[in-house]
């Protein structure tokens, strides 16, 4: 998903086509978890160093003015946690963090959380303690 364009394609219809491909492929019902990773490493970069924010755009790294490219188009138009096969406490939750950093005006990390990465990283804890209490 890191170089989808919202303006050309469907995140739903990608999603659909990737589904039907792994059933093609003899995998029943497909957990798909939407995700882009390299603006999530962008963003955690950008959050571990608060000064950030006061430097000049101008005088920022290409890594660094990439990643706040990129807040900007997951904020804007991309919101990959809403398509997560997650059970809906964990959503709520999702939600609950998303609404937080709306409050505190923090695009940064409104935009770690569209970027599907936390929600990848809570089903992960999920299913390290399920096979903990097995």
């Amino acid at each position: 998903m890191e170089y989808l364009d919202p303006k050309e394609e469907n995140v739903t219809d990608v999603l659909n086509a990737v589904r039907e491909y792994l059933e093609d492929m003899g995998i029943e019902n497909p957990n798909i978890y939407p995700a882009s990773s390299l603006a999530a490493l962008g963003i955690r970069t950008l959050l571990s160093d608060p000064e950030i924010e006061n430097i000049d755009e101008d005088d920022l790294d290409d890594a660094t003015y990439d990643a706040k490219g990129l807040v900007r188009k997951l904020n804007r138009s991309l919101h990959f946690e809403k398509y997560a096969p997650l059970p809906k406490s964990k959503k709520e939750k999702i939600s609950t963090e998303l609404s937080q950093t709306k409050q505190n005006n923090d695009e940064n990390k409104q935009a770690l959380i569209h970027s599907g990465i936390p929600t990848i990283e809570a089903r992960l804890v999920e299913l390290a303690n399920e096979l903990a209490n097995k």
